[in-house]
């Protein structure tokens, strides 16, 4: 069975509705954000908060900038903290019982220093030491998540989902100090791999990016999640011609987010299984490993009209559909 899943982000402030589409629509459900609800509903609102559960030093607190550590655990981390139980009560009452694979996603370290301030107002990124501490606190706050989640849906397999958006800005050195006018060196690829690689090593384990995608520290997951519209090129084919012959997942963005509900019947999905179809030609991929593909819509569905969501994911589906019966 060729999988299907989504990013994350969904429209709307209804965990019940979210999770409705998604268990109705999905071979490869996942925990929905809802980024609509307001601060703490965003993925980097729910990783910080859940950091802050475990190591409180790295509380944070909004400020018009964005993030920024604080002296102490404050309202914002608690709601936050109450969205992610919201839609893990709402999780449980609809996946409990059954089996399957079900896929969490968190903000990964590189994203989480560059978005995260500290109490000057500077990036987290810009102090070797936070880097090290904040990563340390971060596996222990997905460690201590996936087993909650465990806890209440025993009979899923759990795939962690790592969310690394900034991550090719902080290999290339762009990501700026406080006063906008410096940016902070580039990360070594070797550093870059070697923060990741504990997260990693948890089971199931995939690195997702919206950005041109850096296969160059992604060798250590067990999968990557990829916009595959976007960028058509030699080293895009490259890396998932390396990712699928080293056995691990691909999770292909081959549907677009939005508009689908505009296009003629059938057009989202014709034009991603040819995609996909001259992306294996193109890299004398094995027609069969084709089937080992999870298929997903690219990111941005919290931007999508409720009937926009549905046609994404019905294209996805009939992606999916085609691979099996061909």
């Amino acid at each position: 069975m060729v999988l299907t899943t989504g990013i994350g982000s969904m429209p709307g402030t209804s965990s019940f509705e979210a999770t409705a589409v998604i268990s109705g629509e999905l071979s490869l459900p996942h925990l929905p954000e809802l980024p609509q609800r307001g601060p703490g509903a965003d993925l980097i609102g729910r990783t910080a908060a859940l950091v802050e559960s475990v190591a409180t030093d790295f509380s944070v607190d909004t400020v018009p900038t964005g993030w920024r550590l604080s002296d102490r655990p404050g309202g914002v981390g608690r709601r936050a903290l109450s969205f992610l139980g919201e839609d893990l009560d709402v999780a449980e009452e609809r996946y409990g019982g059954q089996p399957g694979p079900f896929k969490l996603q968190l903000a990964g370290p590189w994203t989480m220093l560059a978005s995260l301030e500290n109490r000057s107002g500077q990036p987290l990124l810009s102090d070797p030491g936070i880097v090290r501490e904040y990563a340390a606190a971060l596996l222990l706050a997905a460690t201590a998540h996936l087993s909650d989640v465990a806890r209440r849906l025993p009979d899923r397999e759990l795939w962690l989902q790592l969310d690394e958006p900034l991550l090719p800005v902080v290999l290339g050195g762009g990501i700026r100090r406080a006063s906008k006018w410096s940016a902070l060196p580039p990360v070594p690829v070797a550093e870059g791999r070697a923060l990741l690689e504990p997260l990693a090593q948890l089971d199931h384990s995939l690195l997702h990016c919206c950005a041109r995608f850096p296969f160059e520290v992604a060798g250590d997951f067990s999968g990557v999640s990829l916009d595959l519209l976007r960028y058509r090129d030699e080293e895009t084919d490259h890396g998932v011609g390396e990712t699928v012959e080293s056995g691990r997942t691909l999770v292909a963005g081959v549907v677009p987010s939005l508009g689908v509900e505009h296009l003629p019947p059938g057009a989202a999905a014709a034009n991603g299984y040819d995609h996909l179809q001259s992306l294996w030609s193109r890299t004398g991929l094995v027609g069969a490993s084709l089937r080992d593909t999870v298929i997903s819509p690219t990111c941005g569905l919290a931007g999508a009209t409720p009937a926009g969501v549905r046609a994404s994911l019905d294209a996805a589906k009939e992606v999916a559909h085609r691979i099996e019966t061909t």
